[in-house]
């Protein structure tokens, strides 16, 4: 009986062995795409943290928001014009010069699902407008 019980105990731990490398691989894999850079890609802002990059900047009531967008704002300014965010596994270009992104969102054939979430912040204008 303890042969079997043993049996048993030595193929459960393999199985969670097995699955343990495999959810490790899947994050590494997962970091890899997030974090890989192409050297057309402008500079990533400084302060991000794995997984969940710079969201931990926007959480906060409106002034501590407001506060952050002003920072990175300025980090943007001095690193360039132009910098990426990372939210998550989402990508987001900073640009600080109007004329830029005026172009990026005149060449842009569809907006993001976060222009929706910023409607009621910012309410129906040239941002947050459908594209047609």
């Amino acid at each position: 009986m303890s042969k079997i019980t043993s049996e048993k105990t030595l193929n459960q731990s393999s199985a969670n062995m097995i699955s343990i490398v495999c959810i490790l691989i899947i994050c590494g894999l997962y970091l890899l795409k997030v974090y890989s850079k192409s050297r057309h890609e402008p500079p990533l802002l400084a302060g991000g943290l794995p997984i969940l990059g710079h969201a931990h900047l926007l959480i906060g009531g409106g002034l501590r928001l407001w506060k952050s967008v002003k920072i990175i704002s300025y980090k943007c300014c001095k690193a360039g014009g132009i910098s990426t965010l990372l939210m998550g596994p989402f990508k987001f270009y900073v640009l600080t010069d109007p004329d830029d992104f005026m172009t990026v969102a005149n060449s842009c054939l569809e907006k993001g699902f976060l222009y929706n979430f910023a409607k009621p912040w910012l309410g129906e204008g040239l941002l947050t407008a459908p594209r047609k």
